[in-house]
């Protein structure tokens, strides 16, 4: 069996990568792992596709898991305040890593390690829905950003304001925010729901990192703002040819498909290799 992780947080973007990695393995034999309860494991012994976010409450990971560290985030209170993490990273060799950042701060502390990127790029439309041309979805971004000057700062004000100045429609907007008392089945059910908003829209405007690598994955235009963006070196995980705005740009920004759209078929090649070779050592 493999093993991916689920999450309890306030943020559905979290489990939407390793929704993206169930559909993208396609296997009958695949469990999920609460991230941050990883070391209350105590069945069978088994396989974790470790990738994502890892935090402190990550570690430490039980014994009766072998973890195989994919695509993972290790931020310094993972790695340079915490020496016994690196000694337990070193014990399972090599270390994918999700970003150039995690890159450089695991060789630097003697970690044998690669760059393999967002596995959420791998992510492909929703089969059953199609695009709509012109649709634009704007995720957890603020729309006033867009905007030089508007009085009346109502959704509805804005969209006028947006769609006169910027000639688009029509507009969608959608949260990433959820309850934290969410079952696992009811997470799942909005993983979906957002793989389906997604795969209508034409466009993705957002300011969330698990939004864009999957939305490009997609062949989706994509406008990145970053704004309140609380660890940048996060955003070493996009593709390099991926181009993101500073919130001052925004009233600039010309909301057109043709202007965002992204070649990452380069990108998206070497994750799913990545992907494809640490499953490969699992089941031999």
């Amino acid at each position: 069996m493999i093993a991916l992780y689920s999450y309890r947080s306030s943020n559905i973007g979290d489990d939407f990568q390793s929704y993206v990695m169930r559909n993208y393995l396609r296997r009958d034999d695949i469990v999920f792992l609460e991230r941050n309860k990883a070391h209350e494991y105590n069945g069978p012994e088994i396989d974790l596709l470790a990738h994502g976010f890892m935090c402190v409450e990550s570690f430490p990971i039980a014994k009766k898991i072998r973890p195989h560290f994919l695509a993972t985030w290790l931020g310094p209170m993972v790695l340079d305040k915490a020496p016994h993490n690196v000694e337990y990273l070193k014990k399972h060799e090599t270390i994918g890593c999700r970003d150039t950042d995690t890159y450089d701060r695991a060789t630097a502390l003697g970690l044998d390690a690669y760059f393999c990127g967002c596995p959420s790029i791998l992510c492909d439309p929703h089969p059953s829905e199609v695009e709509e041309p012109g649709t634009i979805t704007f995720v957890d971004v603020n729309p006033r950003l867009f905007t030089r000057r508007c009085g009346d700062f109502s959704r509805k004000t804005l969209e006028d304001k947006l769609i006169e100045h910027m000639e688009i429609a029509p507009i969608t907007w959608y949260s990433q925010v959820v309850c934290t008392d969410l079952s696992e089945e009811e997470r799942w059910a909005l993983c979906e729901y957002r793989h389906r908003m997604l795969t209508r829209s034409e466009m993705i405007v957002t300011s969330k990192i698990h939004v864009a690598p999957p939305a490009l994955g997609m062949g989706k235009a994509v406008v990145f703002v970053k704004d309140e963006i609380s660890v940048p070196g996060r955003l070493t995980a996009f593709p390099p040819s991926f181009k993101t705005y500073e919130p001052e740009q925004c009233p600039r920004i010309v909301l057109r498909p043709e202007e965002h759209r992204y070649d990452v078929s380069a990108y998206r090649a070497h994750v799913a290799e990545c992907t494809d070779r640490a499953v490969q050592k699992i089941v031999g």
